[in-house]
């Protein structure tokens, strides 16, 4: 992973986004006794926004750790009908913790979860529950990208990390 002064940063998400159409970012709080939170980011104005949030924050320390991600996270993208099910069924190799997207959520709301799991039987679930009451909306699927340290390494994924804000005790 690349870490990046914020005005690199920020310039590299522009870029991400002109070329690729999102940014996944997950916003971390240290000391703030909770886990990062991501956001897709679909625009310049969701970077700058996103990046100034981050900086005001008054969560633990008062510093924030931005790590995005560009492409292949969650890689398998469409809208919910019987044959993308079916293509998920299909993606799942039953070794990875998975997670379905909500890839309508964009920055300022949080990325959502349809569900997330590591089995046979609760995937089979979640997809059924996905099938009736999400049919025709663009979810997507794949593993979690900020799960386990290996996954950039593991599927050669570009990722940036930055840290804003101010430090405010020591």
């Amino acid at each position: 992973m690349l870490k990046l002064d914020k005005e690199q940063f920020r310039k590299t998400l522009e870029d991400w986004v002109r070329s690729s159409g999102d940014v996944l970012l997950d916003m971390y709080f240290p000391h703030s006794a909770s886990g990062g939170t991501l956001y897709l980011l679909k625009t310049i104005e969701h970077i700058q926004k996103a990046i100034s949030q981050a900086e005001e924050a008054k969560y633990g320390d008062g510093t924030s750790i931005l790590t995005a991600i560009r492409n292949k996270f969650y890689p398998l993208r469409g809208k919910v009908d019987e044959e993308f099910i079916k293509q998920i069924r299909a993606a799942w190799p039953g070794d990875r913790w998975y997670s379905i997207v909500d890839l309508n959520a964009v920055y300022p709301q949080e990325l959502s979860f349809f569900g997330s799991g590591d089995s046979k039987e609760l995937l089979n679930k979640e997809l059924e529950e996905l099938l009736s009451g999400q049919t025709g909306d663009y979810v997507g699927f794949g593993e979690h990208p900020m799960d386990t340290d290996d996954w950039c390494d593991r599927n050669d994924i570009e990722a940036i990390e930055t840290t804003v804000g101010k430090l405010r005790f020591k």
